[in-house]
């Protein structure tokens, strides 16, 4: 079950990697969406 979300979170910073800014707001809505992950899983 880790595993598996570490690999879930690994897909979401792959999708999130080519168009990745150094902007404050992208990285929020990165953070809320892996806790969000995190507590599903």
């Amino acid at each position: 079950m880790h595993l598996l979300n570490y690999s879930k979170r690994e897909n979401l910073i792959l999708l999130f990697k080519p168009r990745q800014r150094p902007s404050a707001t992208s990285k929020q809505y990165f953070e809320l969406t892996s806790q969000l992950l995190f507590n599903f899983y």
